[in-house]
């Protein structure tokens, strides 16, 4: 069986802050969302063709803060990557490292958001 997408869901302390986040800094859409006892269990975001879904942590899903772990590592393709880089640290995020250009070939940076999550924020270099 072949996979026909692959969404990746973050768990985060406060849903409705982290959808507020990634609306204002990386304009993202929110496409769906789903409360219950005034918790988010489900919501989807929309970054160009992706989707991404958003969900409080719970008594099964923990959030990476509260583990002290890392959260998940995603890759964003942007036109301009150190203006979305500066708007999610100007957000409350944390470089990870800053956007520089790197040796295979991209202009890049890290950026971990206040709810544990990392974004890989990329462009490719032109020649």
């Amino acid at each position: 069986m072949v996979a026909l997408a692959v969404t990746p869901k973050l768990v985060v302390n406060n849903a409705r802050q982290a959808l507020d986040y990634y609306v204002r800094t990386l304009g993202a859409q929110v496409e769906e969302r789903h409360e219950d006892g005034g918790r988010i269990v489900h919501s989807q975001l929309r970054l160009g063709p992706t989707a991404v879904q958003v969900k409080d942590a719970d008594a099964v899903d923990d959030d990476p803060l509260r583990l002290g772990r890392p959260g998940v590592l995603l890759q964003l393709i942007v036109a301009d990557p150190d203006k979305v880089a500066r708007a999610m640290v100007d957000a409350g995020g944390e470089y990870v490292f800053e956007v520089a250009d790197r040796e295979y070939g991209a202009r890049a940076g890290r950026v971990k958001d206040p709810f544990g999550h990392e974004w890989l924020v990329q462009t490719p270099r032109t020649a």
